[in-house]
């Protein structure tokens, strides 16, 4: 409830769509009683000689009643589908904001498809429930006020019985409905059952035939048959039982209220053929909402408690962004200092206690079998994970020190995982910034793909699908590098970006890639060695620790971890085990 009233509260424009709501419910309510009121006069006076209006008056007030009622209700109706729609468009812009801008740690706790059925589908069907479950709640409660007080102006003591009557009447058809619910549920088990067991057969047919098990097969799936059919039929009959045994009930109840009314014509002599219709009219209009109301209030909780869902999404911390240091373009310069980091339970440090000093300018490569802690520590530069103990620096200042949106401004990534916008080539490249067309097509000329652009129908603003459908593997990774280009950071991160390709492919990237690595400091992820040879120093990490440091030609000397993953991957052996990304 206290997420219902933070989505609600977040537009004011809600509040006056609500009290209109509420007005508009009024005037529906208001004209209900107007009906049976109408007859009342109708029929005591409309037939007689002391009729006191003209006979077009009749038309036009149940006209205008009906225009009233009619444009309150269509009012109604068309607010509370708008305010639906906007708490919706409310709540979907936040779990965007939450899957830009949440921890990620906490954000990936979520899969993407729990994310999109809570933010769309989950959201869609309980507010789709609780905004109109709301209008009809409001709408029918002041319809039976209206109603009753009308009925107990015309005569409190029939009043009285009438409640008395209709409160068992409506518990009764509660517990019918609730039992026709029931056994249609048990309907939609039994039928699920009977579609498995065909399934079984056609899969089993094989087997059934060489273990001449078909008559006992046969008896089985009878059996199944036969409980399908008693379902159906038990639901069925319940089904239909209701609408006589409904207007068995409603007869009884008018036939009680009838005699009573009866008695007291006779005993007073006071009531009218016009007021004994105009209060049985009233007392059968009020069945309908009294329905509603007992109908609506449980599937309104469960709508309620499906949205709660959506709070452990929208409630994820944000990412901590205390810093205040900026500056427009840094050189480059990076420390790690006894960096540890820890995940979740696990004993063993992801990273332990690396300290690390990359030169500004200078490229660096990260090697080391499958979870080794080499992913780990690209994700703490630009602070998507935080140190368990340690510090980052960039610059000589400390990374929790920066503003968060200056010190990403500092770096570019290249990913083997390209992510590419179903949008133009021009937002693809600029992704989020403003489009400079010619810095674009730079970018695009030192990845080597302006050509294959400019053969594009629209060229720049051609459209490339989703994620780059209508791109080569080597197309869509030189685009995510003319990306990496234009953003023209400082600090780069390359994560095997020439991984999975063709070789022409993979020499147009790794030419690309030669290019935007000059004159930045660079990081690069590599799995295979050949494409690290040109990287002036190389860490090896194992187990989360920092084992060797220096130039290719220094470690191959040394004959450690380096020199053996070395042999492995050139002698052709199996490279497998060295593969991964922790």
């Amino acid at each position: 409830m206290r997420l219902l009233r933070k989505l609600f509260s977040a537009d004011s424009r809600n509040r006056a769509a609500a009290l209109l709501i509420v007005l508009c419910a009024a005037i529906v309510a208001a004209t209900e009683p107007a009906l049976p009121a109408l007859m009342k006069h109708v029929l005591d006076v409309g037939f007689t000689s002391r009729r006191d209006f003209p006979l077009w008056a009749v038309p036009a007030v149940l006209l205008g009643l009906f225009t009233v009622r009619g444009l309150a209700w269509l009012t109604s109706q068309f607010l509370t589908q708008w305010m639906t729609q906007n708490v919706l468009a409310r709540v979907r812009t936040l779990v965007y904001g939450q899957i830009v801008h949440a921890q990620l740690a906490q954000l990936q706790r979520e899969s993407a498809s729990s994310l999109i059925g809570a933010a769309v589908y989950e959201a869609q069907l309980a507010l789709g429930m609780i905004f109109p479950g709301l209008l009809t709640l409001v709408r029918d409660s002041l319809t039976l006020l209206a109603l009753f007080g009308y009925l107990m102006w015309l005569n409190w003591s029939l009043t009285l019985l009438t409640l008395a009557i209709l409160l068992p009447l409506l518990f009764t058809m509660r517990l019918i409905s609730r039992r026709a619910k029931r056994l249609n549920a048990q309907m939609q088990k039994a039928a699920e059952v009977t579609s498995y067991a065909l399934e079984e057969g056609m899969l089993a047919a094989p087997v059934i035939r060489v273990h001449n098990a078909q008559s006992g097969f046969a008896a089985r799936f009878e059996a199944i048959n036969q409980g399908l059919r008693r379902t159906t039929v038990k639901t069925l009959v319940s089904g239909s039982s209701t609408t006589p045994v409904s207007q068995w009930l409603s007869a009884l109840a008018v036939s009680v209220v009838m005699v009573y009314a009866l008695h007291q014509s006779d005993v007073s002599g006071q009531h009218s053929v016009g007021g004994f219709v105009s209060f049985i009219t009233a007392m059968l209009m009020t069945l309908s909402p009294l329905r509603r109301v007992s109908d609506i209030v449980q599937p309104m909780v469960r709508a309620l408690s499906s949205l709660e869902r959506l709070r452990g999404i929208i409630d994820t911390p944000q990412e901590a962004d205390t810093g205040s240091f900026e500056l427009a373009r840094a050189s480059g310069e990076l420390r790690f200092e006894d960096v540890t980091v820890r995940i979740g339970a696990i004993d063993r440090p992801v990273l332990d206690r690396v300290s690390l000093h990359v030169h500004a300018g200078e490229s660096l490569a990260l090697v080391g079998p499958s979870g080794a802690g080499k992913t780990t520590l690209m994700r703490l530069v630009p602070r998507l994970l935080e140190p368990s103990s340690g510090r980052l620096l960039l610059d000589g200042v400390p990374l929790r020190d920066w503003k968060l949106h200056a010190l990403r401004q500092q770096i570019a990534l290249v990913s083997q995982d390209v992510v590419l916008l179903n949008d133009s080539v021009a937002a693809n490249v600029s992704f989020g910034e403003p489009v400079d067309e010619a810095r674009a097509w730079s970018a695009l000329e030192a990845a080597a793909l302006a050509d294959f652009v400019r053969g594009l129908p629209g060229g720049l603003h051609a459209e490339i699908g989703h994620n780059g459908s209508q791109l080569s593997g080597g197309q869509r990774q030189r685009l995510s590098i003319a990306r990496a280009l234009y953003r023209d950071a400082p600090l780069l991160i390359l994560d095997e970006a020439t991984s999975a390709l063709d070789a022409e492919s993979e020499r147009l990237v790794q030419q690309a890639v030669d290019r935007l690595m000059q004159g930045r400091t660079t990081i690069v992820i590599a799995h295979r060695l050949a494409t690290i040879a040109h990287c002036d120093r190389i860490a090896v990490l194992d187990q989360g620790r920092l084992v060797e440091l220096g130039t290719q030609s220094e470690l191959l000397t040394r004959g450690g971890l380096y020199a053996q993953l070395h042999r492995m991957q050139f002698a052709g052996q199996g490279t497998q085990e060295w593969v991964g990304g922790n």
